[in-house]
């Protein structure tokens, strides 16, 4: 039978999987929210109904605090970095923030939805063929882009660094003092 003829095919019937770029974006989110898991931290994602801040989420670092995070998923892998231009909606969000504010870029593999996760039949394994890089967005001061390098890589150690930026960040405002952050 061909795909035409199938008659649970999309095409015929409508209906089916969001876009590749929907998908993307999806995967980039999730993905920051596994390695935060991994790290022992809780990932907070807005859905993109709902992101009215240019944020995507937010990572509880410290019972009651949290830092901001705005994920970009990237196709194909890029060589030594990327650059995104401030837009001035993001720039007006940005600057109201308290707490550190970081800019997460995740690549997935061109050849999309077959190579993005990896099921091997034999071990019993999944792999996820991402990688991701983040940079931190606050101060942004006049900036008219965001670069993003790949040797800072994503891992479950920036987790801990992002909780040292926000502890640093709360005690220089007066809002926790030592006795409260560890």
């Amino acid at each position: 039978m061909s795909k035409a003829q199938d008659p649970y095919d999309p095409a015929a019937i409508g209906g089916g999987p969001v876009g590749i770029d929907t998908r993307q974006a999806w995967i980039a989110s999730d993905y920051l929210g596994v390695l935060a898991s991994q790290a022992g931290y809780a990932w907070h994602q807005v859905r993109s109904e709902a992101d009215v801040h240019s944020l995507d989420g937010t990572v509880t670092v410290q019972p009651g605090g949290s830092v901001f995070v705005q994920v970009k998923g990237h196709r194909p892998h890029f060589p030594r970095s990327t650059s995104y231009t401030i837009k001035e909606a993001w720039r007006k969000n940005w600057q109201a923030l308290f707490t550190p504010a970081y800019f997460v870029v995740v690549t997935v593999p061109n050849d999309v939805v077959e190579h993005w996760v990896e099921h091997s039949p034999e071990g019993h394994e999944t792999l996820l063929q991402l990688s991701a890089y983040w940079t931190r967005i606050d101060p942004l001061g006049s900036a008219t882009s965001i670069r993003v390098f790949r040797q800072d890589r994503l891992t479950t150690e920036t987790f801990d660094q992002w909780r040292r930026d926000y502890l640093d960040s709360t005690r220089r405002f007066g809002m926790m003092t030592t006795a409260q952050s560890d």
